[in-house]
């Protein structure tokens, strides 16, 4: 368990990459092999030294010290799964969207940014639990209404990759906690996998009544749950004829930070579908190699190691005196910029998008604290006023 606290970014990137990419590319003797070992070990060796190199915080992640009030939990956690909803209905993030069938209502820019509140109801709520202000059963009950609903929902919308990368998140944020235990976390990942065989008929059935066509997936259940196809595209798409021009930096900070209802002149970010046209593939399609095949496509190796670098580095200073701010930061590290289903650079773009909500929450919790603490004092003054007063007229 301390391992794990020591090197989070290794050991994340080793379960991702080494178990999903690199073990089936060397299994099956894929011609990609070579690649998919040069990215992995790359990536892998960038973080394992900055991680042995920058001192390591010590013992568990323990936000109970500034631990919220629970009414702020459940409040917070329900405002994300209501923008969750919504963002649903609105059609925001569905296969239909993704491949024209269908369209996305203009105001889901405003919903989309708070369903990240269900992460930070998450961790809030684990502040509440290790200051003993929740039991671990109510914590529970949280953390499973809001993997399970983020995981129907994303069911419903035909992209079932966003649930999976929730759950993972939250429970790799469990492990670094101490809730959870790996053994516990293993059998969750083989429940997963077993179950996905199961699944994928029912998201195949519902992404057909979305595009309005027979959609049906190729390969074996067990392909999906490769990513060294997935990686190897980015060997593909960096020697491929049809180049795609990547979102500029201006463009990623205004998608992540204004929303589009109010910047409706700027270019969209479509990197997905250019990436599907540079293959042969159709516009109504989007692919991703993974956030370090689109990190290595955009920015090349020396790109790549930078990524990790950064990333690696930012973990390690959100971690060293941890608070439910800063651990709330990295739940969505790991979710937006290391989790198999995240890309480049649009997770960066949610990166932005979560960073204002986190700081709008911020914001509105202390100033509401200020405001309880003027009236408490206020109320102690007036106790000590009318204290005094009949002191004297008993006097």
């Amino acid at each position: 368990m301390d391992r794990i606290r020591r090197y989070p970014v290794s050991i994340f990137l080793a379960y991702q990459y080494g178990l999903w990419a690199l073990v089936p590319a060397v299994a099956t003797g894929s011609e990609n092999a070579g690649f998919v070992a040069k990215v992995v070990l790359i990536a892998l060796l960038t973080a394992f030294t900055v991680e042995f190199m920058c001192p390591s915080p010590r013992g568990v992640v323990d936000v109970g010290r500034s631990a919220l009030t629970n009414r702020a939990v459940w409040v917070v956690s329900g405002i994300g799964l209501v923008a969750h909803y919504l963002a649903f209905l609105g059609g925001a993030n569905s296969y239909g969207a993704q491949t024209g069938a269908s369209s996305v209502a203009s105001w889901v820019s405003l919903v989309s940014p708070l369903t990240v509140f269900l992460l930070f109801g998450v961790i809030l709520g684990l502040g509440s639990y290790q200051s003993g202000s929740i039991s671990r059963a109510a914590y529970t009950t949280l953390v499973l209404v809001s993997t399970v609903s983020v995981a129907v929902i994303g069911l419903l919308s035909g992209i079932v990759k966003s649930g999976i990368s929730f759950a993972i998140s939250v429970v790799f944020m469990l492990i670094l906690a101490g809730f959870l235990r790996i053994r516990v976390a293993v059998s969750i990942a083989l429940v997963l996998v077993l179950a996905w065989p199961l699944v994928q008929p029912v998201r195949d059935a519902i992404r057909s009544q979305q595009a309005g066509t027979l959609v049906e997936s190729t390969g074996t259940p067990t392909d999906r749950l490769r990513l060294d196809e997935q990686l190897a595209l980015a060997d593909r798409l960096r020697t491929s004829v049809i180049r795609f021009d990547p979102p500029s930096p201006l463009t990623v900070v205004r998608t992540g930070l204004l929303p589009s209802v109010i910047d409706r002149d700027r270019p969209p970010i479509s990197t997905g579908t250019q990436m599907s046209q540079a293959l042969g593939g159709s516009r109504k399609n989007a692919v991703s190699a993974t956030v370090l095949g689109n990190v290595l496509i955009i920015l090349g190796w020396g790109g790549l190691i930078a990524y990790v670098f950064v990333v690696a580095v930012a973990m390690r200073l959100l971690l060293w005196r941890p608070s439910t701010w800063s651990v709330s930061a990295v739940a969505m590290v790991v979710l937006y910029l290391l989790s198999f289903s995240a890309s480049f650079p649009d997770g960066l773009v949610r990166l932005l998008q979560g960073g204002e909500a986190l700081f709008v929450l911020y914001a509105v919790i202390k100033l509401s604290r200020r405001k309880e603490g003027r009236v408490r004092r206020g109320a102690r003054r007036g106790a000590s006023h009318s204290g005094r007063a009949r002191t004297r007229t008993a006097s």
